[in-house]
This record gives structure tokens, C-alpha cells and sequence, in this order.
């Protein structure tokens, strides 16, 4: 009797893990990285309104937010929904940006895209 057998098995298994758990840490990477933009992006628009000298009025909240997201450059971030700007009190504003992630990586596979929100706050000084 031989105790002697084949390690294939075992590199294949080992390799195929090695390239799942690649997999897993760059699409969690994206993701990851996505919800940093967001956030930075959210964020930037709470200021430009807080920053604005002009007397706001809750209804043109909206359209300032829109018109200054327009005028980032590249985000790299796909289909940015404006979900909610407000003022909560007279000085705090309030911003809520949702975009729509696809993993990068299956792209080509069936891959299913989920939602990434974010929250942005500023407080305009007295």
C-alpha cells in the first residue's frame, strides 16, 4: 500500500479559492470606493448650498443642487439620483444622493446592480 498521491487536486482547490477571494476583495473594493465618491460628492453639495450667500428659498434647494452636481467634473459615478435637499433648520442643509452600482467584475456575467446612497450635511455659519 502507497501513501503516495496527487496534489493536483489540492492546487486546483487552492487556486480556485486564491481567485475567489481576489474576486470578493475587489468588488467589495468598488463598492467600497463608490460610497467614498458619493459621500465626498453629497457632502461638497451641502456646502456649495451652505457657502451661497443668496437668501434660499426651500423650493430652489432642488434645482442648486442639480445645476452645481452638474458642474463637477467626471465623478465616475453612474446615474446620480438626488433623492432629498432640505433645510432642517435656518442654518443646517441637508443632502441624500443614491446612484446605481454594477459589480465591475461581472460585468459580462449576469450582474445585478444595487443602490448606493449617501448623506451629506452642512451648517452655514452666523
Amino acid at each position: 500500500m502507497s501513501d503516495r498521491g496527487s496534489i493536483a487536486p489540492l492546487g486546483i482547490g487552492l487556486a480556485m479559492l486564491s481567485l475567489f477571494t481576489v474576486l470578493v476583495t475587489a468588488s467589495a473594493g468598488t463598492l467600497f470606493l463608490t460610497q467614498k465618491r458619493l459621500t465626498t460628492l453629497a457632502e461638497a453639495t451641502a456646502l456649495a448650498l451652505a457657502t451661497d450667500n443668496q437668501i434660499v428659498i426651500e423650493g430652489s434647494l432642488l434645482a442648486q443642487a442639480e445645476e452645481f452636481i452638474a458642474a463637477v467634473p467626471e465623478s465616475h459615478l453612474n446615474k446620480i439620483q438626488i433623492l432629498n435637499v432640505s433645510m432642517q433648520d435656518a442654518l443646517t442643509f441637508r443632502v441624500l444622493l443614491c446612484v446605481e452600482w454594477s459589480n465591475p467584475l461581472l460585468s459580462y456575467s449576469i450582474s445585478e446592480t444595487g443602490k448606493v446612497c449617501s448623506e451629506g450635511l452642512a451648517r452655514r455659519g452666523k
